[in-house]
């Protein structure tokens, strides 16, 4: 509002010190009107005081003492309150002896502060309203980044760990892999194994059977030749038997003829003996006659 005045920056900033009574940065409704007040001062041609006057010092800021009225900065609500009657008690007293012109000008630049201070507050609400609707909207917008920011920092995560679980998954399926791989060679030197041990067993067993038919081929022709042999032996055998069976019967038959002429020798030597007997009797006989 004091910069609508078109006024020089270093006359504005002299209204703002001398309308900022306690200093505190910060215009009330009363520094306001004073400020007001200066500000026409300077538009009008009229100069500045250095100092404010008493009669310029709203009565809020206004302290009685022994030797008169001094300016007060930075006092309470609960200080002033006390000598809030006293204060209003003089300012008419300092009303009443003001030219009428400025008693005018102070009613005209109070109406004209309240205007103002309407405006500004409506302002100060709508750009408060504004700066909330801001604030909500950067707030809105913050929540959203940071929803965004977590939302990309949780797919970021959870890229992270699908990578992560898909690392762990190719390692487990390259381990996986590697024991299969592992499996398939203990089987395949397993199988190998039992396919040297069938082959070394099948060369075994053809060379025992070879060795065996080898043996028996052996075996054959050695009963064979036994065979040859124990035919000529029985064929020799059969030859001596018939042999012998015509020497038996040669003896069988030199037998009987040795055991007939045994017989007949014996029928004759038994006839022999007979006649022997029969002489010898008939020798004896004329010995007993004879005696």
């Amino acid at each position: 509002i004091l910069m609508q005045s078109s006024l020089p920056q270093a006359q504005l900033a002299t209204i703002w010190n001398l309308s900022d009574i306690d200093q505190d940065g910060k215009l009330t409704a009363e520094e306001f009107i004073l400020a007001m007040h200066l500000i026409d001062m300077a538009m009008s041609g009229q100069p500045l005081p250095p100092v404010l006057s008493p009669e310029y010092i709203p009565p809020s800021f206004r302290v009685r003492s022994g030797s008169g009225v001094s300016v007060t900065s930075s006092m309470s609500v609960e200080q002033r309150l006390p000598e809030e009657p006293v204060l209003e008690e003089e300012q008419q007293q300092l009303e009443k002896k003001l030219p009428v012109t400025f008693e005018d000008k102070k009613r005209e630049n109070f109406e004209r502060g309240n205007l103002e201070l309407e405006k500004r507050r409506q302002a100060l609400l709508e750009q408060q309203r504004k700066e909330q609707e801001r604030l909500a909207q950067l707030e809105r917008a913050e929540q959203e980044r940071k929803e965004r920011e977590r939302q990309e920092q949780e797919r970021k995560r959870q890229l992270e760990l699908e990578k992560q679980l898909e690392k762990q998954r190719e390692l487990e399926r390259q381990r996986e892999e590697e024991r299969r791989k592992e499996i398939e060679r203990r089987e395949a030197a397993k199988r190998e194994l039992e396919r040297q041990r069938q082959l070394e067993w099948e060369r075994n067993r053809r060379q025992e059977l070879l060795n065996q038919r080898n043996k028996e081929q052996e075996d054959i022709v050695v009963l064979k030749a036994k065979k040859k042999t124990l035919e000529f032996e029985l064929e020799a055998l059969n030859d001596k038997k018939h042999q012998l069976e015509g020497k038996l019967q040669d003896i069988r038959c030199r037998l009987a003829i040795q055991r007939q002429e045994i017989e007949s020798t014996n029928k004759s030597r038994e006839l022999r003996i007979a006649e022997i007997t029969h002489l010898q009797q008939q020798l004896q006989k004329p010995v007993h006659t004879m005696g």
